[in-house]
């Protein structure tokens, strides 16, 4: 049976604490091939379906590249895993797993009742969605009433809207283009329910040209380097203003 995740893409990383690491005496005491097997196990399992391993030392000991020395001492490495219904299993990567999970699905959550709260709010006129001092027109479906006549003024008072600057206007293309291109590149994706929610919740995060940016980068492979990826431009451009 082949335990390849079908959405690998969704998970290509996990978090790793050198100072956990490091300071493990249970690493300590391997030696330096054990130690690199050991990550390299961990690296394979967490890229499987079901984030574990075969329970085979004929298999394990091609996994880990140790070959015939996968026989000798390897009970080191298997000690840093327990054994369920024939696989082997590393908890501190099931929490990492689930940790993954949970914000991904508190993500697409917030995003998704974000859109469905915004849809019930009558028809939306966009003048800078997202934008500093943009307006937002709301065209309910029914039609206001007209302004009374203020009492201690010989005129009647008017409503008027704003009219954004070009400098605004250009912020606002800048959003609306960011917007369509992380919709439709999020609508590729298996796992995303709500492709317009996800897209309004980074839009939240990050400014339209480090989206645009991250998007146009060649490395940008999955919804995780896109993070990655925005959050280095963003500090490199926080050290640009502080300069």
């Amino acid at each position: 049976m082949s335990h390849k995740n079908k959405s690998m893409s969704s998970r290509p990383s996990f978090q790793f604490y050198p100072n956990d690491w490091l300071s493990s005496t249970h690493i300590m005491l391997m030696t330096p091939e054990q130690e690199g097997a050991y990550i390299r196990l961990l690296a394979i399992e967490w890229q499987s379906e079901d984030c574990g391993l075969p329970d085979n030392d004929e298999e394990l000991s091609i996994l880990s590249r140790l070959g015939e020395g996968w026989f000798v001492g390897s009970e080191k490495i298997r000690s840093c895993f327990f054994v369920k219904d024939g696989r082997l299993f590393n908890q501190r990567l099931l929490d990492e797993r689930k940790k993954q999970d949970d914000w991904i699905k508190k993500s697409e959550d917030a995003g998704k009742r974000s859109w469905e709260s915004r849809k019930g709010k009558g028809k939306m006129t966009r003048k800078g969605w997202f934008g500093v001092g943009s307006s937002v027109v709301r065209q309910d479906s029914e039609p206001s009433a007209e302004p009374k006549p203020n009492s201690s003024s010989s005129s009647s008072s008017s409503i008027t809207t704003p009219t954004p600057s070009r400098g605004q206007e250009e912020e606002n293309l800048k959003i609306s283009e960011a917007e369509k291109k992380l919709i439709a590149w999020f609508g590729k994706m298996r796992d995303v329910t709500s492709p317009e929610g996800l897209a309004k919740t980074y839009l939240k995060l990050y400014s339209p040209k480090i989206i645009l940016a991250a998007l146009a980068n060649s490395n940008c492979t999955s919804r995780s380097r896109f993070v990655e990826i925005c959050k280095f431009k963003l500090k490199e451009s926080l050290k640009t203003l502080s300069k």
